[in-house]
């Protein structure tokens, strides 16, 4: 099983940065991607997750549901902060658009006035 765990996430490594060297994922959205699978093969080690099941006083399996939802609740919001920046980006870029094209009419019905 654990043989199996560390497949897996090796595979899962090698899919990450297939995608980073292709352009199709940036660094830094791979750096989370990649935490997550270190976390997951940290759990995949029965040592660990019985460790954590005995210090949180519950369960093996929902030790492991937990931390899966923990490490999807940090990507979703790595992925909000970023959708967040991207949308404050794009007002500025409309803003300024807008003053550039105003200018531009500007000018010219200046010019056309004389």
């Amino acid at each position: 099983m654990l043989l199996v765990a560390i497949s897996v996430c090796v595979g899962l490594a090698v899919v990450l940065l297939a995608m980073v060297s292709g352009r199709v994922l940036e660094e830094r959205h791979a750096l989370w991607w990649i935490a997550a699978t270190i976390g997951a093969m940290m759990l995949s080690v029965a040592p660990v997750r019985q460790s954590l099941a005995r210090w949180t006083r519950v369960d093996e399996p929902v030790v492991v549901c937990a931390a899966c939802l923990a490490c999807l609740a940090v990507l979703l919001l790595a992925a909000y902060a970023n959708l967040a920046r991207l949308a404050a980006q794009s007002r500025t870029l409309a803003q300024r658009v807008a003053l550039l094209e105003e200018s531009l009419e500007g000018g010219a019905s200046k010019e056309s006035a004389r």
